[in-house]
């Protein structure tokens, strides 16, 4: 068992012993553990897009190696596929297309006609009134595959089953392969608070304007918007001003 939070907002990740190497080898792990080279350096680095953006989720990574043909064929229907892995009848499944066909709405090629399902050894809690959200590992964008974007109350379904739908690289008459690999990222699970929003629709808020300017000037001021804005939760007051990084900038500079 590993838990990713030592107070009560804990995300639980368990697991049978039977699977000890997965545990010991291929466990989940908070997303900053497979942050992207680029993002390290230059200007992704100073981005405040990113500041934020491997703070929140955790990797499932993949725990065994996977090939999947998708064989060619005269028509998409005709298509057929072949799993090439010890683990695959261990835990690869498809989705029943009488249930859940993507034909209706993914037709034209792109994808395989039908939705693989990978089936995780690991349990997933949340507390009580906090979801996950489950979709793919972002910037992968050579991958093959897609995971089915979706939202799971892990405070009481705890199976982890990830969805994939499958590329097509090549015209429906070839074959395509997709590969995957021990270690690889799988999917992403992000912790959500399970509350609903009010949607404010406004037109010139004096306080939200005079906020946004506040911040423009801390950024002409500072000129490392990336640095202000992980302090930003460590200021005073909701809204940081100029004044306040220049006392910032007094004090790291006494």
């Amino acid at each position: 068992m590993m838990s990713l939070f030592n107070n009560n907002r804990k995300v639980q990740f368990d697991i049978d012993s039977e699977w000890s190497y997965i545990h010991d080898k291929y466990p989940p792990v908070p997303i900053s553990k497979y942050k992207h080279e680029w993002v390290r350096h230059g200007p992704p680095a100073r981005c405040p897009g990113f500041a934020d953006l491997y703070k929140h989720g955790y990797v499932l990574p993949m725990w065994f190696d996977l090939e999947v043909e998708l064989e060619g064929a005269p028509t998409w229907e005709e298509k057929e596929v072949m799993l090439t892995s010890n683990s695959a009848r261990e835990f690869c499944t498809w989705h029943d297309k009488t249930i859940s066909s993507i034909k209706p709405h993914l037709s034209k090629h792109d994808f395989f006609h039908s939705i693989l399902k990978i089936h995780s050894p690991w349990r997933l809690s949340v507390p009580k009134g906090y979801c996950v959200l489950q979709t793919s590992p972002w910037f992968h964008f050579d991958k093959k595959w897609d995971v089915t974007t979706g939202v799971l109350n892990a405070s009481y379904h705890h199976a982890v089953i990830v969805p994939l739908f499958l590329r097509l690289t090549k015209p429906v008459e070839e074959t395509s392969w997709i590969s995957f690999r021990a270690g690889d990222p799988l999917c992403v699970f992000i912790p959500m608070e399970r509350k609903s929003f009010n949607l404010e629709i406004t037109m010139d808020d004096k306080e939200l304007k005079e906020k946004a300017g506040y911040l423009a000037q801390a950024i002409a001021l500072r000129r490392d918007s990336h640095k202000m804005y992980r302090e930003m939760d460590d200021l005073p007051g909701l809204v940081p001003s100029a004044k306040v990084y220049r006392d910032l900038d007094d004090e790291k500079n006494a």
